[in-house]
């Protein structure tokens, strides 16, 4: 088991594609910007983030499709993916939180099964997007 990977910064971008006061919509376009990112005292390098989707799942609950792809110093290369991985949000905020979300499995083997943690700001520039 590898144990956290923190990153002090992790930005995905992409269009959101409905915000309508009943449901939100986003989709990653594959561009992203991570810095400072490691697994105790070995340095990651993520290489791909591809967001598919995140979308608002009734009751400030959210569903993300993504996966994510690290190079840890040592020479493992972990994918890690989730068709439905789970988080929330909070109506009238612009802000997304996983809290140890499940279905995040790694590849290969070695790399166990992954939780996604943290806080997602959604913006559009610089300006913060409340999510409806």
């Amino acid at each position: 088991m590898l144990g956290a990977i923190t990153c002090e910064k992790l930005n995905l971008f992409g269009p959101l594609k409905k915000n309508n006061g009943a449901e939100f919509e986003i989709e990653g376009n594959g561009a992203f910007a991570a810095a400072n990112c490691a697994n105790g005292a070995k340095a990651v390098n993520i290489t791909k983030v591809q967001l598919n989707s995140l979308k608002s799942a009734g009751g400030g609950g959210v569903v993300a499709n993504l996966s994510i792809t690290l190079d840890i110093a040592g020479g493992l290369e972990c994918t890690f993916s989730g068709n439905a991985v789970a988080g929330g949000y909070a109506l009238g905020t612009d802000t997304i939180e996983f809290f140890l979300a499940n279905g995040f499995n790694g590849a290969p083997a070695a790399c166990g099964v992954g939780k996604l943690d943290g806080e997602f700001t959604v913006e559009i520039g610089a300006v913060p997007v409340v999510l409806d």
